[in-house]
Order: structure tokens, then sequence, then C-alpha cells
């Protein structure tokens, strides 16, 4: 059996996943820092082939990077490791979805591969929320189509810009808080943060329903999209692995 490696580099954290055929038989994840030594990644790279047992034959290796400097420290690292050059999706590596926006080259990979994994396992049309450092909304269209959507700053994006504005306040853990109005800050904070995301997005969902009519299913994923998905009002599914399972199916397609 063909193995995948798939390595999914995110601004906070960077997923890898082992596939065999389509299901994932190891992953590990390791956080994204630019100002990481060559040789900290190298190490970390190594050690996931022992892990995995991984050999080089029959070895397909993709890489979805939003984070151009590491997208670079990563194919030169395969190139070293597993000697290979690695896929790169992107606007030219597609697997065939029509990018119906402009300018598809300055579209996140990540987005991309989203929307071939939509494409692949769920019905047209289709929205996929992708709550990560930045949320995402793209919208499939009826024809499978790429056809645009929505960027906000992530859940723990927006608090970072209230804690870097004021004096007074603290970090706090972004969960459902038990009543809307906080009786204390901590929980005035969840209850904006976490209550008010929820609000924008399904506020969001609904502008979408409006000016464009029937979505189809509705998916969520990302770090946070597990909490948004329980409490939505439109959100039906939960699939963590999203991004990794376009990236996987691009592979298969591409090799």
């Amino acid at each position: 059996m063909s193995k995948t490696i798939a390595f999914d580099i995110g601004n906070t954290n960077i997923s890898i996943a082992v596939f065999e055929d389509s299901k994932i038989i190891f992953r590990d994840r390791i956080i994204s820092d630019i100002k990481a030594p060559f040789e900290y990644y190298k190490g970390q790279l190594e050690k996931l082939g022992k892990q995995a047992g991984l050999g080089i034959s029959d070895l397909k290796i993709i890489i979805c990077s939003v984070v151009p400097v590491l997208g670079r420290i990563f194919d030169k690292l395969v190139q070293e490791i597993f000697s290979q050059v690695p896929l790169q999706v992107g606007a030219s590596l597609c697997a065939g979805i029509k990018l119906d926006v402009q300018n598809p080259e300055s579209l996140g990979a990540d987005r991309i591969a989203n929307v071939v994994a939509a494409k692949t396992f769920y019905s047209n049309p289709c929205l996929i929320i992708d709550f990560g450092t930045a949320t995402t909304f793209d919208v499939v269209g009826l024809a499978g189509s790429f056809e645009g959507g929505i960027i906000v700053p992530g859940p723990k994006t927006s608090m970072a810009a209230l804690l870097s504005s004021t004096a007074q306040l603290s970090e706090v853990e972004l969960v459902w808080p038990k009543q809307l109005v906080g009786k204390t800050t901590e929980t005035a904070m969840q209850s904006g943060l976490v209550m008010g995301y929820m609000a924008m997005v399904d506020g969001l969902i609904e502008r979408l329903q409006t000016e464009r009519g029937r979505l189809g299913r509705i998916v969520a994923t990302g770090g946070l999209g597990c909490l948004f998905a329980k409490h939505s009002k439109y959100i039906e599914l939960y699939e963590v692995d999203l991004t990794l399972m376009g990236m996987q199916v691009i592979a298969e397609r591409v090799c």
C-alpha cells in the first residue's frame, strides 16, 4: 500500500499526518515558529520518519503552507531527508477544482485543500468554515467550483488584539459560558469572545443564505471548530481533519 505524508503548515501549528490509502495511521503536531533553526525542524522530521516507520519507496509527500518561509524550509527538508520534491498545494495544484475568484494565486493553500475535501466527500453546494488563526468561510457552488468566501480574525486572534489594547484584561479560556451576562471580568470576556463570536458566525451564515440561497451542507473544521459547531444554529458537521483529507485527495489525483 502506498503512503502519503501531509504537512499542513499553519500560522500557529504544523499538523502532520501519514495516510495509508485514505486512512490516517499516524499523526503529530508541532508549533509553527519561523525563528526556529533549520536543524530543529530537521530533527523533528527525522524523528517522525522513525516513529512512523517510513521508508522512501512508495511514498507521496504533500505540503500545504500559509507561512511561506516554513513552506520553503519543509520543501528543502523533504528533498534532503526523503529524496523527493514534495507537492505544494496551490492554485496550480488543486486537483482540477475550478477556482472562480480573482487572483487565484493569492488564495491560502489551506482553503484550496478544504474545498477539495468538501467537493470530494460532501454534496454540492457546501460551506466550509475553518476556525484557525483566521476564520474563513468558503463557498463551494452547485457546480463544485470554489466561488469565494469571507475572512475574519479567529477567536484567539480577536482575544490577542483585545489584550494588546487593554491594561487590565487577562487571557481567558475560550469555553461556552453558563450565561450571557458575565458576573466576573473573565466570564464577561468569555461571553463576548465566544457567544459574541458565535453570533457573528451565525449572522454571516444568515446573510449568505439571503444573498445566495441554499448553501447546502455547512461544515466546520479548525482548532475551535468543534466548540462553535456544537452551539451553532446552522453548522451541521465538524471534521477535524478536513484540510489533511483534501491534501491526501490532491496527492492521490496528481501522483
